[in-house]
């Protein structure tokens, strides 16, 4: 079931960054607004640095690699909806 959701968000995840890097960026940049976290919950959740969140966010980077589309699909992971 867990799998199931994460390949799900990474799915979801891959979808908006497909769009466009700033689909992306301003896709993330909500819903942190709507869970009501900030970069560095989702760092910590995520294991991913505050710098590599913020270069999202603000398209720096381009793309997370495979590992780090994991790490924002389990950190962002809610039981009752899917990313």
């Amino acid at each position: 079931m867990v799998v199931d959701i994460l390949t799900t968000n990474v799915a979801a995840i891959r979808d908006k960054m497909s769009a466009d890097m700033d689909s992306f960026s301003i896709w993330l940049e909500e819903i942190l607004r709507e869970r009501q976290m900030s970069q560095a919950d989702l760092a910590r959740r995520s294991g991913l640095s505050r710098q590599a969140i913020s270069a999202y966010i603000n398209q720096k980077r381009i793309s997370p690699d495979e590992e780090a589309l994991k790490a924002l699909a389990r950190a962002l992971q809610d039981r009752k909806s899917v990313v």
